[in-house]
């Protein structure tokens, strides 16, 4: 496994089945629920889901990292989404070399998906 995604999670069950759909999607209840429930009904082997007492988002997210099975680490916030091609790209980058990190591009969007700010507005970016 080359990338393993860490989300931490808390009070975000109305965007929580967003962010697992635009993973599940790559080539109510609370949280928790909403998580196992999408793991189960689409059959994924390589998910994994932890269940800790609500600590904070870095304990959360150094838990995550601790458990991690990939070469490369991709967090995500649980209203985050990512495009269907992200993993592709990832993938690509990494046979090309073995980085140590691998940025890109993102937008700010509102619950509605509408583009708030673009990445290219918001910061001097410079490809090398």
């Amino acid at each position: 496994m080359k990338i393993s995604f860490v989300i931490p999670a808390y009070n975000i069950e109305n965007y929580i089945s967003k962010t697992i759909h635009s993973l599940i999607s790559q080539s109510n209840q609370n949280t928790y629920l909403i998580v196992s429930d999408l793991i189960r009904e689409s059959n994924l082997r390589n998910f994994k889901i932890i269940r800790q007492e609500n600590r904070g988002v870095s304990a959360a997210r150094n838990r995550g990292l601790a458990e991690a099975a990939g070469d490369y680490v991709l967090f995500l916030d649980g209203d985050d989404y990512i495009e269907k091609e992200l993993v592709n790209f990832a993938h690509k980058a990494i046979d090309e070399k073995a980085y140590d990190i691998i940025c890109w591009k993102f937008n700010q969007v509102s619950a509605d998906e509408q583009v708030i700010q673009t990445f290219s507005n918001a910061h001097n970016y410079t490809k090398y």
